[in-house]
């Protein structure tokens, strides 16, 4: 998985005020991308499985 992953674009932050809500999406976001980073295929693939099956 060495794609580049850009912010997120489902969540805005609204309500959060702008630079609060900005500065705390980056943050949520950063903190993912290094779980992310962290796991290996099939830990992602599992994850992304539990997810679904959650819906």
């Amino acid at each position: 998985m060495n794609q580049e992953i850009s912010c997120s674009r489902l969540l805005t932050g609204i309500g959060l005020g702008e630079v609060t809500g900005e500065r705390e999406l980056q943050r949520i976001h950063d903190e993912n991308i290094d779980r992310l980073k962290s796991m290996d295929e099939k830990e992602i693939l599992d994850e992304k499985e539990k997810l679904l099956n959650s819906l």
